[in-house]
């Protein structure tokens, strides 16, 4: 094996673990910061309510989400707490599961 070919396989090997980076950060970003779950607050009521679908076809099912909110909620967006959330709002939610029941830790309340 001559010094260019040998050139040629530590480029690739260069290439090859930049792209390997590049796969792990964006599996990152996916995991950790896209939201769990984004649609519209309906039944807001002191301590939960439901998420449904932004655009909900009155024909067709969809899953409904019950949410509760815990000490610990952030609410980043057009407010800072939960009294700033209203019906009808469009968020974008990430939840945690506990006692079978699902906790939001973070809203994003998307600007309109």
């Amino acid at each position: 094996m001559n010094s260019h070919i040998k050139g040629e396989i530590k480029s690739l090997i260069i290439v090859l673990n930049i792209v390997l980076v590049l796969f792990v950060v964006v599996l990152f970003y996916w995991h950790f910061i896209k939201s769990d779950y984004k649609g519209v607050i309906t039944n807001l009521q002191e301590d939960n309510f439901t998420l449904e679908p932004i655009n909900a076809d009155e024909e067709a099912e969809y899953n409904v989400y019950k949410i509760f909110f815990s000490k610990n909620t952030k609410i980043r967006g057009k407010g800072t707490t939960v009294d700033d959330l209203d019906e009808r709002q469009q968020i974008k939610v990430w939840v945690e599961k506990i006692n079978k029941r699902m906790v939001a830790n973070k809203i994003n309340i998307i600007e309109e």
